[in-house]
């Protein structure tokens, strides 16, 4: 594109480039751009999607500027300096795509995290398992469907409480414990391997229940 845009000016001198400087723009604008696109579609969370995002910009612009060392213009006819409104009117154009383009590109990061965040929202509720999902406080950010019934309890009445309201009274204390642990740690893993756990129902009743922690973004 930029190559295409350099042969279609109307100029009066003549254009050619220097060859390891093309071939570096060249080189840039396909690495660059093949990591964005590995970042892009590889890995979850708004963070690294807006890396790849700023990366695909970088391969842009590097191989842009690149290609312009390259170019070497050669005065074919005595030249006139034009300027004024033309080149005012260059600048705003300019500025106009610019601001344009990060506008696209601010509403693609926020359709893409919309749509993982609907993804995750999914797949949490078609697990046949109770799932409910902390924050790094221990307070309920999210169930399914499948643990209200196990419960008891209504989702709004879940959100924002600690998950240690799902258990037994004599297991809260250690599950703190335990809890804060894992989150130094972050690895998949039971809790309450080789004990019986109890949950805790909205009734007060309880029954035997088994505790497996996974991190998420």
């Amino acid at each position: 594109m930029h190559y295409t845009g350099m042969s279609a000016m109307l100029m009066r001198c003549s254009l050619r480039y220097d060859l390891l400087l093309l071939i570096a723009s060249v080189l840039i604008a396909i690495g660059a751009a093949t990591t964005a696109l590995w970042l892009a579609f590889r890995t979850r969370g708004v963070w690294r999607r807006l890396g790849a995002a700023v990366l695909m910009g970088a391969a842009i612009s590097g191989m842009h500027y690149t290609g312009m060392a390259a170019a070497i213009f050669s005065l074919t006819t005595p030249a006139v300096a034009e300027i004024g409104a033309a080149g005012s009117a260059h600048i705003q154009l300019a500025l106009g795509i610019a601001a344009l383009t990060f506008i696209i590109l601010f509403m693609a990061l926020l359709a893409s995290a919309q749509t993982l965040a609907r993804q995750r929202g999914e797949l949490i509720e078609a697990d046949p398992n109770g799932v409910v999902v902390v924050d790094s406080h221990g307070c309920i950010e999210t169930v399914n469907g499948r643990l209200t019934k196990l419960f008891g309890y209504r989702q709004v009445e879940l959100l924002g409480q600690p998950v240690e309201l799902l258990l037994s009274e004599r297991y809260r204390r250690s599950h703190v414990a335990l809890r804060t642990g894992y989150s130094a740690s972050s690895a998949n893993r039971p809790i309450g391997a080789g004990r019986d756990l109890q949950g805790l129902r909205k009734d007060g009743s309880e029954f035997p229940i088994e505790i497996g922690l996974s991190p998420h973004n």
